[in-house]
């Protein structure tokens, strides 16, 4: 399972196709992942760190399903 990197409403996000959490307020939050990718941008690796910057590490829970 690939973990994309991208834009949601302005906010960095990483999203699969089963699961997306976006980064509000330095906190990383859970999304429902059809709405983050489908009002959401995909960006590349570099784009999204280009964009972003250092961002925190996600939470342990992420990406484990």
């Amino acid at each position: 399972m690939q973990v994309k990197f991208g834009a949601f409403e302005s906010y960095p996000a990483r999203f699969t196709d089963y699961e997306a959490w976006v980064l509000i307020k330095n906190e990383w939050t859970e999304f429902h992942v059809a709405e983050v990718r489908d009002k959401g941008k995909a960006l590349s690796e570099a784009d999204f760190n280009k964009r972003f910057g250092q961002v925190p590490t996600l939470p342990a829970a992420a990406f484990k399903t």
